[in-house]
């Protein structure tokens, strides 16, 4: 008896003219978009939030060029999914080398754009190197669809035996509720801040000021990073695939540094960066060490190409790097004091070591939060989200 089809075929078996196609289609429709930017921005009034009842409200216009760099970056992405099915190493290296210097060049106004389009095509050009290097996952040469999704939506699907993994019933919903309590997490959040200082205005010591201030930009940050990654795994979940997990309350519930970056802060670039980068490095004989510091280089890279696309944060090139660099003997000397702490780790309680990583890493964030501060993209973030007025 002949073995029954499968109803996902390899890519190697089938031409990748469809898939070009698709993706001139898609970079076409993205383009289109955003050549209706100026007059959507012209349109929605260049303003600054404005007061309407008890609220603030954002700029409609940087709304609108947030989301025409997404959906760009999306469009965009497609061609290094045809690249990859095309397995042609000049077509590989052509579309790579086209899209990285889009942020700089873009004619985007706004920095949390360029800052948004950097992170999805370099998101997109390693996860070609992944494709082509050969450690991503089964799953992802399974279908056309699914090396597509793979490229087009920057967080990952979960798989099993060799395709992706169904959504569990009422994912979608749960998705949309979850991103949905971030949204109004992040509007408080705003709000707290805004209140704060008009009710302690310059009566707070200047330290405390600035540590307040640096811990509230830390958390801005992350739920912006968690909106724009829970908007991608409701797009995943409404389209019948299950997300992976991309964080786990890193800032509440982080024991330790090791904890921290392995465990639950943005597992996206966490795994893609360790069966990419960590593992093969270790497969080869490099000490675990040293494959840590090289992935914490190449992390640091990442995030300096997408912050540095504003041209404020320029001056500042150098920062985010030292930060991530920071990280790896941090977390070599946690792991290599582990056994003899390890007696007093069991008897402190979790609040305690919550608290102390956050006293360690905290801190450092200033380094990573620099690029971010003099390029305007944390001023843009006080300006995304509705507010309550407190005045």
């Amino acid at each position: 008896a002949s073995p029954e089809p499968s109803t996902l075929a390899p890519v190697h078996t089938l031409s990748s003219l469809p898939l070009w196609l698709s993706s001139l289609a898609a970079t076409s429709l993205a383009l289109a978009v955003a050549a209706l930017l100026p007059w959507a921005s012209l349109y929605a009034g260049d303003y600054q939030p404005s007061p309407i009842g008890p609220f603030h409200i954002a700029s409609l216009a940087q709304w609108t060029e947030l989301l025409t760099a997404v959906c760009a970056a999306a469009g965009l992405n497609v061609l290094l999914a045809a690249a990859c099915a095309s397995r042609s190493h000049v077509a590989l290296a052509a579309t790579a080398a086209c899209l990285l210097p889009l942020p700089f060049v873009a004619p985007l106004r706004y920095a949390v754009s360029s800052v948004g389009l950097g992170l999805m095509l370099w998101i997109g050009v390693w996860k070609m190197l992944d494709v082509v290097g050969g450690t991503c996952a089964p799953a992802v040469l399974g279908s056309r669809w699914a090396l597509a999704l793979h490229f087009v939506v920057p967080v990952e699907y979960r798989h099993a035996h060799g395709r992706p993994e169904p959504a569990r019933r009422g994912e979608a919903a749960a998705q949309l509720f979850e991103l949905l309590l971030y949204v109004g997490a992040f509007a408080a959040l705003l709000t707290l801040e805004e209140g704060a200082a008009a009710a302690v205005g310059g009566a707070a010591p200047p330290a405390l000021a600035r540590a307040a201030r640096v811990y509230a930009d830390v958390w801005k940050v992350y739920y912006f990073l968690r909106l724009f990654t829970g908007s991608n795994a409701l797009i995943l979940a409404a389209l019948g695939v299950q997300p992976i997990t991309v964080w786990r309350a890193p800032l509440l519930t982080s024991t330790s540094p090791s904890d921290f970056w392995a465990g639950r802060w943005n597992l996206l670039v966490h795994g893609l960066f360790k069966r990419s980068i960590f593992r093969p490095l270790v497969a080869r004989g490099l000490p675990p060490t040293a494959a840590a510091l090289l992935a914490f280089v190449v992390s640091g890279a990442f995030h300096e190409y997408a912050f540095m696309t504003p041209a404020g944060a320029r001056p500042h090139l150098g920062h985010c790097f030292a930060f991530f660099v920071l990280q790896a003997p941090i977390t070599t000397a946690e792991k290599l004091l582990r056994p003899r702490l390890a007696p007093l780790a069991a008897r402190l309680p979790a609040a305690l070591k919550i608290v102390g990583t956050s006293l360690l890493l905290i801190p450092l964030s200033p380094l990573f939060m620099a690029p971010l501060a003099h390029g305007g993209v944390l001023a843009e973030l006080h300006t995304l989200l509705p507010k309550l007025v407190l005045s």
